[in-house]
């Protein structure tokens, strides 16, 4: 067995997109030492730097995951952030819920198991989403995949495993390659006012500090509720 290292390491899933880069911007800032292991989707990028991989959420290639549990085996706590999701409404339904929602519990299934396996402790934060109580009608399969993570999530915190966290966070809509000008339109007096909760950065910080508390359980940040008005109002408008 490995010496372990009285330390902690991240694993960070959708590390490419705007939260991702956000958190392990802050993360490098904020705890220096603790090496980072980035998950990023495609799986076509090559790279020589051994703390990002790529691994595709849709299949799960057992060589990349070897190299994760490589990578995290000598540190006595695991920080396991789940980011990465699929909104395309172009894929098909399976291959969304494959990275919304399989890939997470098998991540969450291999890792758990290992970190049992070598004493360390693993902590789990879910990125969640407001689709998971008000779905988007515009997007069935990813709001259907969202609740499908939302109630593993309540899974996970009901059995409390002795030797893992789990902590889900409703995070709201905040600005990236994603956010809808039109869709939130209604709410521009709302998001330019308060711009900073609406920041990838602003999310990145929650994340963090309920990594650095260890908290566990939902939490749910008020923006959240935005999300929901705007799928009803959409619900609404289609009747």
């Amino acid at each position: 067995m490995v010496p372990k290292l009285t330390s902690r390491c991240y694993v960070v899933t959708g590390a490419s997109g705007t939260l991702g880069s956000a958190l392990i911007k802050l993360i490098k800032a904020g705890d220096e030492e603790a090496p980072v292991l980035e998950v990023h989707r495609c799986i076509s990028v090559q790279n020589s730097d051994p703390s990002k991989i790529c691994i595709d959420l849709a299949r799960l290639n057992l060589s990349a995951l070897n190299s994760a549990l490589t990578f995290i085996e000598p540190y006595d706590t695991v920080v396991l952030v789940h980011l990465a999701a699929e909104h395309n409404t172009d894929l098909d339904v399976h291959e969304i819920f494959n990275v919304n929602y399989f890939s997470v519990v098998k991540l969450c299934e291999i890792i758990e198991a290992f970190c049992l396996k070598t004493q360390s402790t693993l902590q789990c934060v879910f990125a969640l989403s407001g689709t998971a109580f008000s779905p988007e009608v515009q997007k069935p399969g990813y709001s259907a995949s969202k609740a499908a993570l939302y109630n593993y999530v309540k899974y996970r915190l009901k059995i409390k495993s002795f030797n893992s966290i789990t902590c889900g966070i409703f995070l709201g809509p905040f600005k990236s390659d994603l956010w809808d000008e039109n869709r939130m339109t209604k709410w521009k007096p709302v998001t330019q006012t308060f711009r900073r909760c609406f920041s990838a950065s602003s999310k990145a910080e929650i994340i963090f500090r309920k990594i650095e508390k260890k908290h566990s359980g939902l939490y749910i940040h008020p923006t959240v509720f935005i999300s929901i008005a705007v799928s009803i109002r959409q619900f609404l408008i289609r009747r």
